[in-house]
């Protein structure tokens, strides 16, 4: 028996912080075929703090981006 019901979509995210802009393009350009053609795409700036003085109080924080790319795949015909 064959079932042949519309498409199966699923969703295909890819993620992960970067220290740079440039090294988030690299990473979006890189994963951008692997989501198929409806693409989404977010940079967020974030803050990370690496160190915290417990005496003082004092803090270093270095600015990091989280990338996502997602988008929608097809899934196979199944076939059983």
């Amino acid at each position: 028996m064959q079932i042949t019901d519309s498409p199966t979509e699923y969703t295909a995210t890819y993620s992960k912080r970067v220290a740079t802009v440039q090294d988030a393009f690299a990473f979006i350009m890189s994963h951008l075929d692997k989501v198929g053609e409806d693409v989404q795409v977010i940079i967020n700036p974030v803050w990370v703090c690496e160190h915290v003085d417990e005496m003082t109080g004092d803090h270093e924080t270095v600015r990091q981006f989280e990338v996502a790319v997602t988008g929608m795949m097809e899934l196979p015909d199944v076939v059983q």
